[in-house]
């Protein structure tokens, strides 16, 4: 998943629902992303950031999509 198609996913997740608490984790998610596209990292690092978000699997259709992605926000986090 590239850096813009997750910064899309997440922006259509926040379009999606009403609940406060999820709108918070999508626009942390976007915000975080779009930090990382504004920083001049290496082609390497990019590749890797989005390998692992490939790895996360977010487009489940999970009934605990919530709690799966603020997990996967913790671990985005720590990288």
């Amino acid at each position: 998943m590239t850096l813009k198609n997750a910064i899309n996913f997440f922006e259509s997740l926040e379009a999606e629902t009403n609940r406060k608490s999820e709108k918070k984790v999508y626009q942390e998610f976007v915000q975080i992303i779009t930090s990382l596209q504004k920083k001049d990292l290496p082609e390497s690092d990019i590749q890797s950031i989005e390998t692992e978000l490939d790895n996360f699997n977010l487009k489940s259709n999970s009934v605990n999509r919530k709690n799966i992605i603020k997990k996967r926000l913790m671990i985005l986090k720590n990288i």
